[in-house]
């Protein structure tokens, strides 16, 4: 039985007579309080209450049922009734809108964050510039996202959790560069669900005004840890004992390394294909370089010298070939060879082959008269916007006799007799 009260106005009904309406002697059927705007109380002859939206679409009745009174309130049905009204408005059916809603919250339920996470950074291989840093979010999440919330629904994952993921063992602290990445990465990855419709639309991996409220910036949490170096002055030394105890594939990577102030993993992948002999360089492409532009190196003499032997007489794919076939030395190699001679007791300064490319750069501000830039260009390192704009060109024929003063430098202790090979302090 219908009440016969149907204003059109909005809001009639009040909540102390929600709480207090009973069924009327008698009744045998629902009664129906209009509360306006399709919005119903729905009273049963038992005395259960709850909450109707009643509409009408293309002629034929229909209603949604909002839940009982104890478990939604007036205020809630209220507002529910008003976004199934405007959803009547766009011309859409609440009742399968609804539908809709919960079939999307009961698969969201199955799809959780691994399971998103992993076709989405399949998605991004075509973006990363090499193999290594598209390994490097799989890595990363498997470490430190997929412990903690791995296996929790998108929909359900919160900023606690994500603050979860990056304080973890004082993770934010101890490790600033590579939790930053793994929060981007969180962001990017929940972003991307919001989109989808997976979840809704705060993200709470975002860190300006959110996280940035509890977590030190990085700037401020980053201790800048410099890779340890052999000071210049002990270089030469270095690549005569270097010379003098192997000339195993190794040793001559890590004195190629030195020769060309390169990076490790430039020199391990390099390839015959890249170099030419007749104008002396050797050009590393975008993929292996750090700021994704291919750099050209100039070989001085001593470094054409060492590669000129391996390019001529190798047919494989490798300059530095690895003891499996076509493979190239491992990423730990050079530094394997630096770990034994400082257990032999012939290395006393701690350093690292990377540490090398900042000898070369102490050496060039302090020995020569050549510019900052020129050095800093010889490292591959980026250039400031304003200098980008102004020196369009690689600078090469002068990073030429900049490299040149170098391969003669790291050889002069070659012709010198020596009685301790140790290098650093005794």
């Amino acid at each position: 039985m219908e009440d016969v009260h149907m204003a059109r106005e909005l809001n009639r009904l009040k909540q102390a007579f929600v709480d207090t309406v009973q069924p009327l002697p008698g009744d045998a059927g629902t009664r129906l309080y209009a509360d306006g705007g399709n919005l119903h109380l729905q009273v049963t002859p038992t005395g259960a209450k709850s909450w109707n939206f009643r509409f009408q679409l293309l002629g034929l009745p229909k209603s949604i049922g909002l839940g009982p009174t104890h478990t939604v309130t007036l205020e809630e049905a209220r507002a529910e009734s008003l976004r199934l009204r405007k959803m009547l408005l766009a011309g859409r059916d609440p009742k399968i809108e609804l539908d809709r809603e919960r079939h999307a919250a009961r698969t969201a339920q199955k799809q959780t964050f691994r399971v998103f996470a992993q076709e989405f950074v399949k998605g991004l291989q075509g973006q990363h510039r090499n193999p290594k840093a598209h390994q490097q979010w799989y890595s990363s999440l498997e470490t430190y996202v997929y412990p903690v919330i791995g296996d929790i629904p998108l929909a359900d994952i919160d900023v606690h959790m994500v603050l979860a993921v990056l304080t973890k063992d004082d993770a934010w602290n101890k490790k600033p560069e590579t939790m930053r990445r793994v929060r981007g990465r969180m962001e990017r990855i929940l972003g991307a669900a919001a989109v989808l419709g997976w979840r809704g639309p705060d993200n709470p991996a975002r860190f300006t005004n959110y996280l940035s409220e509890v977590l030190p910036a990085n700037s401020v949490a980053k201790r800048v840890v410099h890779h340890p170096a052999l000071p210049y002055e002990q270089v030469p030394a270095f690549v005569k004992l270097l010379r003098n105890l192997s000339r195993s594939t190794s040793y001559v990577a890590l004195d190629f390394l030195i020769l060309t102030a390169t990076r490790t993993g430039e020199v391990i992948g390099a390839q015959p294909k890249e170099f030419d002999l007749l104008k002396k360089t050797w050009t590393i492409p975008a993929s292996r370089c750090k700021n994704g532009k291919a750099h050209r190196v100039p070989l001085s003499a001593a470094a054409f010298d060492l590669v000129e032997p391996l390019l001529t007489s190798n047919s494989g794919v490798w300059v530095f070939q690895g003891s499996r076939k076509g493979t190239h030395i491992s990423q730990m190699s050079m530094l394997q060879v630096m770990r034994g001679l400082k257990e032999r007791g012939l290395l006393a300064t701690p350093a690292v082959p990377h540490g090398f490319r900042a000898s070369f750069r102490s050496y060039a501000a302090a020995e020569t008269e050549f510019p900052r830039e020129l050095a800093e260009a010889a490292l591959a390192h980026t250039a400031p916007l304003l200098e980008r704009s102004y020196q369009r060109d690689d600078q090469l024929a002068r990073r030429r006799e900049l490299m040149d003063e170098w391969g003669k430098y790291c050889m002069s202790a070659l012709a010198s007799p020596s009685v301790d090979d140790r290098i650093g302090p005794h």
